[in-house]
């Protein structure tokens, strides 16, 4: 039982997609694999783990 060879876990889900005219707060996370639509609006100190449609306006921790 050991590490070597250990693929269970990827390092990442994918790039970040930020569309045109999206304010991201401050301090805000945006996991990786993450799409945000255009004109979407992110609250400070969010926590993106999920797709943001467009003119959509999240935040909180997990973002909703």
């Amino acid at each position: 039982m050991g590490w070597r060879g250990h693929n269970r876990h990827p390092a990442t889900r994918g790039d970040v997609e930020i569309g045109h005219d999206v304010w991201i707060g401050h301090s805000s996370t945006i996991l990786s694999g993450v799409k945000i639509g255009n004109g979407a609006v992110v609250s400070a100190n969010a926590h993106m783990s999920k797709n943001v449609r467009p003119y959509e306006v999240v935040g909180g921790n997990p973002a909703r």
